[in-house]
């Protein structure tokens, strides 16, 4: 079983590896190579995914079975301190990395057709491989050490992905500020591993667990621990305060999008919280402070999201709220609830991800205002998007109903202010989710509908040679411009992008069955992480599962009395205008997220900014340079005075020897 844990995240490195490799060469020697490689690049990316899920599948097996693969080197040693290489896979581990897996493997699939024709595919094929391969190797890793540096590897590779249409300034804006602001959280994590390292003297999780529950963690350091490792969650998370990056993280392929919020970058926050629980066991307060800030940010996020006027940011701030539910369901103190629900999350989110990329590739836009009637022409993308946006509502017997309902019992017994934050979340996520279809495949086409231009989209650069148009506007035509029911260009994607919406949608409706009781709650006994988590279920009250169903049909039927049924006439886009009149500036500060990124433009970048240009210009400019500058013209000056003995003129020289000469005698006889 070594050769699974080695392969599962070698194999997609490996094709990394291969695709730069093979790229360099081949766009120094043949251009004709390049191209094919270019071409073939996405076969190759999904064959090294292929393998990792294949693996995961034979991993998931042996866990089952009863097994626990291991493997154990040691790295380096500083100072007697042993630095191990160690994986295994246990059952939360296998559950990760089925996930993982088979997401990617999806998102990998899908990119073929998304990304064709792309000038860069090579490289984007290569950075999607690698990162998978980066959440692989943080799943099954059993040190905290091995863990940190795949941590890390996830940051710079969702670095290198959303800022892919580096040329585009927003793009390269958002990459660094995705970069930066996860930095925040990555210091926590890294000072929490220092201090386990230092007190438990270990980085094995086994060891370090062992030494949380007895003797423990001295002083201040017991609570520090687990709330430093939370920091690190709250940054790859997006919860808040360091939320603000998911949102433009959207200036990446859609592709990208899809894997991130579905099952790598942002399920690496709730996996390090599940995967260290017995440090926040071992301190209950700082539970607490994770299920707050789970809750809020859950609730947050949804309000957002209902003033959003992109597709993709719509999505973005929906992950944001689901992240915030899972947060919840383990501080709440049920880890399998939370970890349940990054289950079924993972894969109505990345349908509703695809879906979105599947409109954005056939009509070039993402503006909800600039989009509609589109049913009709893709009926795929919208029947499938219509199953991920009822398990992301919570509507039964689609997955997300069934976590949902884990996750509000877990709170129903010992925290019913965050269960009532967590319903009305509900209600509002099925509320925006159905404003979203509605608008998108039900409204009326817009009159502008055959104008195709690159005003406006993150994505439409993406697949054209040059950059010129986007891969979205090929296939149509300006016909009927300017007039009513113009998307005659428009029409379904490729099986090669459609395929992987059809899966996802029926995962979207069964994959939840996974964890109920119907089926004995297989999910949960093979997470094994707490016995409270179910016990917590059958404490619930009988009404909640039919207060959230009905917060749900709620916001869904609110959803389509304010955008569905008006269909025919604005398609709703009046009620948006009516909401905003209603609330004023209210409206403007929701749809501008609680204005969170201008408190962080004015409290912390400026103020940084103008520190940097302090000491730019008056320390190191005035001072240092001041200093360094002032010793050079010390040294001309004085270069200059002397430099007026040198006249070249032989008597002059000898009428100054000679009044050396008498100098010198008359010192002499001086001393004498």
């Amino acid at each position: 079983m070594t050769a699974v844990l080695v392969g599962m995240f070698a194999a997609p490195l490996l094709v990394c590896i291969a695709l730069l490799v093979g790229g360099a060469l081949t766009s120094r020697l043949d251009e004709t190579a390049s191209l094919r490689l270019r071409a073939l690049a996405g076969w190759i990316s999904v064959a090294g995914t292929f393998t990792a899920f294949v693996l995961a599948l034979v991993g998931l097996f042996a866990v089952q079975a009863g097994e626990e693969p291991a493997l154990r080197a040691v790295w380096f040693e500083v100072g007697g301190l042993e630095v191990p290489f160690s994986l295994r896979l246990d059952g939360l581990q296998a559950v990760m990395a089925l996930v993982v897996s088979a997401v990617a493997l999806l998102v990998h699939l899908y990119s073929i057709g998304y990304m064709h024709g792309d000038r860069d595919a090579t490289v984007y094929f290569a950075e999607l491989s690698l990162f998978t391969s980066a959440m692989l190797l943080l799943v099954l890793a059993s040190n905290f050490f091995l863990l940190y540096v795949a941590w890390e590897l996830v940051g710079a590779s969702s670095y290198l992905l959303i800022s892919y249409y580096f040329q585009r300034p927003e793009a390269a804006a958002a990459g660094k500020k995705a970069f930066l602001t996860t930095r925040v959280g990555d210091l926590g994590l890294l000072v929490a591993v220092f201090a386990i390292v230092s007190q438990a003297g270990s980085f094995d999780y086994d060891a370090v667990f062992a030494w949380a529950a007895e003797p423990g963690f001295a002083g201040a350091w017991a609570v520090a621990v687990p709330l430093l490792v939370f920091a690190g969650a709250v940054g790859k998370s997006a919860q808040f305060p360091l939320h603000v990056w998911l949102p433009d993280a959207m200036e990446g392929p859609t592709p990208v999008s899809a894997l991130i919020h579905a099952a790598t970058m942002v399920a690496a926050g709730v996996y390090l919280v599940a995967r260290a629980y017995p440090l926040f066991e071992a301190a209950p307060i700082s539970l607490d402070v994770v299920a707050y800030v789970g809750a809020f940010t859950a609730l947050m996020a949804a309000s957002i999201a209902v003033a959003q006027s992109d597709i993709k940011k719509v999505l973005a701030y929906s992950t944001i709220s689901q992240l915030g539910f899972m947060m919840a369901a383990l501080g709440a103190g049920a880890p399998s609830a939370g970890i349940f629900h990054l289950f079924s999350h993972a894969w109505f989110k990345a349908l509703l991800f695809l879906g979105a990329g599947s409109v954005i590739h056939a009509t070039g836009r993402q503006t909800v205002a600039r989009l509609g009637g589109l049913a009709k022409r893709m009926p795929v993308t919208a029947w499938t998007f219509a199953a991920g946006g009822l398990a992301l509502a919570g509507i039964p017997p689609f997955a997300g109903f069934w976590s949902k309902e884990e996750v509000l019992a877990g709170l129903a017994v010992h925290h019913p202010v965050l269960l009532g934050l967590l319903l009305l979340a509900g209600f509002l996520t099925a509320f925006y989710i159905a404003r979203l279809f509605f608008l998108v495949f039900f409204g009326p086409e817009p009159v502008d509908a055959g104008e195709y231009t690159a005003e406006g989209t993150a994505d439409e650069h993406a697949a054209a040679p040059g950059g010129a148009v986007a891969e979205a506007g090929h296939g149509h035509d300006a016909a009927g411009s300017g007039s009513r029911g113009a998307w005659s260009g428009v029409k379904e994607s490729g099986w090669v992008m459609s395929l992987p919406l059809v899966v996802l949608g029926v995962a979207s409706l069964i994959a939840g069955f996974v964890g109920t009781e119907y089926f004995g709650r297989p999910l949960q006994d093979l997470l094994n992480l707490e016995p409270a988590g179910a016990a917590a279920a059958h404490e619930a009250p009988v009404w909640l599962p039919w207060v959230a169903t009905l917060a749900g049909l709620a916001g869904v039927g609110g959803g389509w009395l304010a955008y569905g049924r008006r269909a025919g006439r604005s398609g709703g886009r009046g009620f948006d205008a009516r909401l905003e009149g209603a609330l004023g500036g209210a409206y403007g500060v929701v749809a501008r997220g609680y204005l969170v990124d201008e408190f962080y433009s004015r409290v912390v970048i400026r103020p940084f900014a103008a520190a940097g240009r302090f000491a730019w210009r008056g320390v190191d400019g005035r001072v240092i340079d001041g200093f360094v500058d002032g010793l050079a013209r010390v040294v001309i000056a004085a270069g200059g005075l002397v430099r007026r003995l040198q006249s070249g003129e032989v008597r002059d020289y000898l009428a100054a020897m000679a009044v050396g000469v008498i100098l010198v005698v008359a010192l002499a006889l001086g001393v004498l």
